[in-house]
């Protein structure tokens, strides 16, 4: 279980690093960058990793088969990665690389929302 998480958890700071490059080439693109938009998708992504890294900690001490820790554990992973492999497959088609890859990538509904004004 803890090699498992630990995987999870590299996968998420890849993907982090990955968003984050994707991003900040769209908004120079876009010439639209800001450093306080810069600063606040750092600050959320460092504010996963802590809470990530609590969960891992604790996870470590606590020493128990509980399923709701290794349920909650495993779900906070599993939606970080989504999280991240949604905002990569949006920078993607910002910057014109909507290619067979985005296919396999969930869409972030935020945009449909958005688009739809609801």
């Amino acid at each position: 279980m803890e090699t498992l998480f630990s995987e999870a958890f590299q996968i998420v700071i890849v993907l982090m690093v990955v968003d984050y490059m994707l991003g900040v080439l769209n908004a120079i693109r876009e010439r639209r960058f800001n450093s306080d938009v810069s600063m606040r998708g750092v600050t959320k992504r460092l504010g996963l990793i802590l809470i990530v890294s609590a969960l891992f900690y604790l996870q470590g001490q606590i020493k128990t088969n509980d399923l709701i820790v290794l349920l909650s554990a495993q779900t906070l992973m599993f939606g970080a990665i989504i999280s991240q492999l949604s905002s990569i497959r949006r920078n993607l088609k910002l910057l014109g690389l909507d290619t067979v890859l985005t296919r396999w990538i969930p869409e972030d509904r935020r945009e449909e929302k958005d688009k739809n004004g609801s």
